[in-house]
């Protein structure tokens, strides 16, 4: 048998086979990637502040952390906390000499207050029992005792914000419940409090 003659065809064959391949691969890979339709992702929610045009009030528990000693009564339970209040003027008007009343609900003792004074209290020295106040427990800007308006402070946060920053110890109040207070408010009757809708934590006055 004369083995060079068989070899042509065999070789001819595998050329053939891989001419078939490449040209296979070579319209895979030229065929248009199939189109995908994004998506656009939602937009995020508006922060409450922006929904409002006068004085907006907002307070924002940061922190709570079971500390010892440990009870077997829940609602003994001794609990650290860390939370700051804003008072924030979006009006038209200079908010002078302003006081926020937060109504303290969980026997909260305050053990640190920056950015703000404690006002109805005449002893106002710290660690401070709140329940020492009838209702509600009075703070003062200190050093911002007047708050500007955006027009005139072209929005200057320094200017027109106060945050009171709080840490303390509360009592009871377990996880999943959240120590929020009832309300918030400003000691002028010139002014109303209106809870901003999906917002539990904040109020626009």
């Amino acid at each position: 048998m004369d083995c060079s003659r068989s070899r042509p065809p065999i070789l001819v064959l595998l050329l053939v086979f891989l001419l078939f391949v490449e040209s296979s691969w070579s319209q895979q890979a030229m065929s248009p990637a199939p189109t995908t339709t994004l998506t656009p992702a939602p937009a995020p929610a508006s922060p409450p502040e922006s929904l409002c045009n006068g004085i907006f009030l907002s307070y924002v528990l940061e922190l709570r952390e079971r500390i010892h000693p440990f009870t077997s009564n829940p609602a003994d339970q001794h609990y650290s906390f860390r939370a700051t209040a804003i008072v924030l003027n979006h009006g038209t008007a200079d908010l002078v000499t302003w006081t926020l009343l937060v109504p303290f609900r969980h026997r909260e003792l305050l053990i640190s207050v920056d950015g703000g004074v404690l006002a109805n209290a005449s002893n106002s020295v710290l660690p401070y029992n709140t329940t020492l106040d009838a209702n509600v427990t009075a703070f003062s800007g200190y050093p911002n005792m007047d708050l500007k308006t955006p027009i005139e402070m072209t929005n200057d946060l320094s200017q027109i914000q106060t945050k009171i920053s709080l840490v303390g110890t509360l009592f009871g109040s377990p996880s999943p419940t959240v120590p929020l207070l009832e309300f918030l408010d400003l000691d002028d009757p010139s002014y109303i409090c209106a809870q901003l809708p999906d917002f539990n934590d904040s109020g626009s006055v």
